[in-house]
C-alpha cells in the first residue's frame, strides 16, 4: 500500500527534477526570464510537497497533528520538526523566502529584468530579487532536505 506521503514525496522529487533540468540546462541554452520563473514556481511546488511530505510521514506515526490551516502545518514543520531533521537556521530561513517570494509573485502587478535578475514589486513597492545563483541554492536546499528525509524514513526513526 502506498502511503500518502510517499505520493508527496514523489511528487516532490518529480518536481525538483524539473526544476533543475530548467535552471541548469534550459535557461543557460535560452537565457529567457520566464524559464527562470517557471522553474522557481517547480521549486516552490517541490519544497511544499516535501514539507507534506514529512508531515504526513510523522502523522503516520502519531508524532504530529495535521491542521485544516496550511499556515498551522508550515509552522509544525518549523518549529517541531525541522530540528529533528537538521534543518540549519539559515535553511529554515531559505525556505521562508522562498514561501514569501512565491507568494509576492503571485500577487505582484510588476515583474522585470535588471541584467540577470528578476526583479518581483509588491503593491507596497518592496522589490524581491530572483536569479540563477537563488535558484541554484534553492535546488541544493531541497536536494539536502529530501535526503535528510529518506534517511530518517527508512531508519524508522
Amino acid at each position: 500500500m502506498v502511503e500518502q506521503y510517499q505520493i508527496k514525496l514523489k511528487k516532490a522529487i518529480t518536481e525538483l527534477q524539473i526544476a533543475d533540468h530548467m535552471a541548469l540546462v534550459t535557461y543557460p541554452l535560452i537565457k529567457d526570464k520566464r524559464v527562470l520563473l517557471k522553474s522557481f514556481e517547480k521549486l516552490y511546488s517541490s519544497i511544499i510537497n516535501l514539507i507534506s511530505a514529512i508531515l504526513q510521514y510523522e502523522y503516520l506515526w502519531k508524532r504530529i497533528k495535521i491542521y485544516q490551516d496550511p499556515k498551522d502545518n508550515l509552522k509544525t514543520f518549523l518549529d517541531k520538526l525541522s530540528p529533528k531533521y537538521n534543518v540549519s537556521k539559515q535553511d529554515l530561513n531559505e525556505i521562508k523566502e522562498m514561501i514569501l517570494i512565491f507568494e509576492e509573485h503571485k500577487k505582484s502587478p510588476i515583474e522585470f529584468t535588471k541584467g540577470e535578475k528578476i526583479i518581483i514589486m509588491s503593491k507596497d513597492l518592496k522589490t524581491r530579487t530572483l536569479d540563477l545563483n537563488k535558484i541554484k541554492i534553492q535546488i541544493n536546499l531541497i536536494k539536502d532536505l529530501i535526503k535528510k528525509f529518506n534517511e530518517k524514513a527508512y531508519q524508522g526513526v
